[in-house]
């Protein structure tokens, strides 16, 4: 275990580790299983948007459940910068620090394209030890073009939580401040989770909304491209969403994974927008479910990665 994390770390000293704030949901003690599978939530989001669904007794029969917070979210560590190399880094170094093996590794929109820069950035380290990989309602490619309304209006949602004023509030004052803002709960539920209430009674925002500023172009851009992937998948969108499109998964996905496949790889949720799994949360579950038990039942040793090289180097519903 020394050895290899020293031998991963030596590869990246670039970047300082964040320090994540992890939520565990252990598997009950019925389940025979040793699969555990990491929940990455998306931009602007914190692990308690998950708890709905990861706490599923169906679920629980299936894997144990870790829920971390990313860099500058949630009660993880608040650094100056946030990228995707960082992000992917975070994943990593913590996966060598606690020495996880049978994983499988769920993102959804942000969280997701933090699980494909991992698989691209450390092919060979996460080869033993990943089991399968969930994305939900994310693209590997660049989110920084022409027309991409559903980015303006993210910057414009960050600029809105910003400019609330909590100083001195109670909780339930700036509940109201944000129910005036925005009429949509799943905007409303994510403001709120954003919110820390110190020891001393004030509130603080959980967003460190500095290093977003100046790392906001640096997120949208990032593209996973050439990975291929060859582990167990499941990519899932929602049939209403502005991130993605059945089309652009057509296109961009088989540069992620080794023969993607559009029948085996892919599940639509017609109905649903980017928050598929507060949506439809039974489904969310039965797909998850399904997937993971497939993996137990095949449960082959993971086909060694072809991609060697190691790179130097988004969650709203409206």
């Amino acid at each position: 275990m020394r050895i290899a994390l020293n031998t991963f770390k030596f590869s990246s000293l670039k970047f300082k580790a964040a320090k994540l704030k992890e939520y565990h949901i252990p598997a009950l003690e019925s389940a025979d299983t040793k699969l555990n599978t990491l929940w990455l939530h998306g931009l602007f989001d914190n692990s308690k948007n998950f708890l709905n669904v990861a706490q599923r007794e169906q679920l629980r029969k299936t894997t144990n459940q870790t829920l971390l917070d990313a860099r500058n979210h949630g009660l993880s560590q608040h650094l100056e910068t946030i990228t995707f190399e960082e992000m992917a880094y975070d994943l990593v170094e913590y996966i060598a620090k606690k020495d996880l093996k049978d994983l499988i590794l769920l993102g959804h929109s942000m969280g997701g394209r933090t699980i494909m820069a991992a698989l691209n950035d450390y092919p060979h380290f996460l080869s033993d030890r990943v089991k399968g990989v969930i994305i939900v309602d994310v693209m590997p490619s660049s989110y920084a073009f022409a027309g991409s309304g559903p980015i303006d209006q993210m910057y414009r949602f960050m600029t809105e939580m910003k400019s609330i004023n909590i100083h001195g509030k109670t909780i339930n004052q700036v509940k109201e401040d944000i129910k005036a803002k925005f009429e949509q709960e799943t905007l409303q539920k994510t403001m709120l989770n954003n919110l820390q209430i110190l020891p001393n009674g004030q509130l603080k925002w959980c967003i460190n909304f500095s290093a977003f500023e100046r790392s906001f172009n640096d997120i949208l851009s990032h593209e996973t491209k050439d990975c291929f992937w060859r582990g167990p998948r499941k990519v899932i969108i929602g049939g209403k969403s502005k991130f993605t499109s059945l089309e652009r998964v057509k296109n961009d996905f088989p540069s992620v994974f080794f023969d993607f496949n559009l029948q085996r790889d892919l599940t639509v949720f017609e109905n649903s927008a980017h928050f598929l799994y507060a949506k439809e949360p039974e489904r969310f579950v039965e797909e998850v479910t399904a997937f993971i038990k497939k993996v137990q039942e095949e449960d082959n040793p993971q086909i060694e990665n072809d991609h060697y090289n190691v790179n130097e180097g988004l969650a709203l519903e409206i």
